[in-house]
């Protein structure tokens, strides 16, 4: 991910974090956000698939606890995090409901998740849509589920947990829509613009990412 590090305490302040209580990255990647959990004083763990990213992850994150192994299958006890963060993740799993099941598992009664995921009426995947005829997919990877607002909340609900707060994600805006514009020869001081004005005023059901803060449902 091209997202500078720093720019991860965004997720740690919509959850409201705790020093000194248990936080679980599902889907680690190389430990950014649990770098900067580290540097609010909490007690990290991470999972990744992928032992290329471990690896990274471990130095970058080096007071977490880390392990290669598969969100549909957590190898933690039960009720076990304060904290849940899968950021980008959710719609590339095979099982995303199985994945769901397991953080509500290791999830705290009282514990809160925070999940990202992408939006299928991101503003300029329409734009896209209306001039090529297709749309792009976002990373390139296969396995890839998109969903608007509506439909994510409704598999989030359907594993028993409660939307809290629904948040756009801000940071990076995706501007390969650039390309989209690319015959009007945008200067590109009008894109930093462009990208300023995208952030702040872009309505949230057609924005890149969805940033959902859940609870488990009493």
């Amino acid at each position: 991910s091209s997202r500078n590090y720093k720019s991860y305490r965004t997720f740690l302040k919509y959850l409201k974090v705790v020093k000194g209580k248990r936080l679980l990255d599902v889907s680690c990647g190389t430990g950014k956000l649990l770098r900067v959990a580290e540097e609010h004083g909490l007690i990290t763990f991470g999972i990744d698939l992928s032992e290329k990213a471990i690896e990274k992850a471990k130095e970058f994150a080096n007071n977490s606890k880390i392990d290669v192994g598969n969100a549909e299958d957590l190898p933690y006890p039960d009720r076990y995090f304060d904290y849940i963060t899968n950021l980008g993740s959710l719609e590339h799993y095979l099982n995303p409901d199985s994945a769901l099941s397991e953080m509500l598992r290791v999830l705290k009664d009282d514990g809160k998740l925070c999940i990202m995921v992408p939006n299928s009426y991101y503003l300029f995947d329409i734009i896209h849509v209306l001039k090529y005829g297709c749309r792009k997919s976002k990373t390139g990877q296969i396995q890839e589920k998109l969903a608007p607002k509506g439909e994510w909340i409704e598999i989030i609900k359907n594993k028993n947990f409660e939307v809290l707060e629904i948040y756009r994600d801000r940071e990076p805006i995706d501007i390969s829509w650039r390309k989209v514009f690319s015959n009007m020869n945008l200067k590109h001081i009008f894109d930093k613009i462009m990208e300023k004005l995208l952030q702040n005023y872009m309505p949230l059901n057609l924005g890149y990412q969805f940033i959902f803060i859940c609870k488990k449902r009493n």
